[in-house]
């Protein structure tokens, strides 16, 4: 993601417009960017199926659904889910905390810890598409933005991890925050802790 990426800003506004509810917006904004060139049908849809993981998949299908209606077409990779290539991008997002938090599922639920690992991570975080380290990005702010400041902070520090800079991460919260009208005051706490 190179230093405030107009294509990740994009695919940033409109996944911040599908997580708030404001759909129309959503589409008003796929149509700018595709328009405009900034983004493609493809890196939309994989932004869109991304929010899975963090609104529920009713509002993935219902982001696709309006894809389909601005493009006539969705474009989605047929990956197929890799417990391997989960294990290397949780290791990746988590680094020395991957075991501890692999622990923590696991004493919640044995289950946890391979549904996660598996479907989560190695089927939707490990997808080719949109890098790694955009999926952190997206993960930490929308996260926060939903208030779930423990699961933020782990996508936030992964995002640095992955070579995310603390400027850039700003600038994405900034933008974030004047998209929602959500001030994301935890989210910058988690982040000046760990550029430290």
């Amino acid at each position: 993601m190179a230093q405030f990426d107009p294509r990740f800003r994009r695919l940033l506004s409109i996944s911040l417009d599908l997580a708030t509810g404001h759909r129309t917006r959503a589409v008003r904004n796929m149509r700018r960017a595709l328009a405009d060139r900034s983004v493609r049908t493809a890196d939309v849809a994989e932004a869109v199926l991304h929010l899975a993981l963090l609104c529920g998949v009713p509002t993935c299908l219902d982001g696709l659904e309006r894809l389909h209606l601005v493009t006539g077409r969705i474009s989605l990779r047929r990956d197929t889910s890799s417990h391997r290539r989960g294990a290397a991008a949780f290791r990746e997002i988590y680094g020395s905390q991957a075991r501890a938090v692999l622990n923590r599922l696991r004493a919640l639920d044995p289950f946890l810890e391979r549904w996660v690992v598996k479907d989560v991570y190695g089927t939707v975080f490990s997808r080719d598409g949109l890098p790694l380290r955009d999926r952190a990005v997206f993960t930490g702010i929308i996260l926060a933005l939903q208030g779930l400041s423990r699961q933020s902070a782990s996508h936030i520090r992964g995002a640095l991890r992955l070579g995310t800079t603390p400027k850039e991460f700003v600038h994405w919260i900034e933008v974030a925050e004047r998209r929602t009208g959500v001030r994301l005051t935890t989210a910058r706490k988690d982040l000046a802790r760990f550029a430290r």
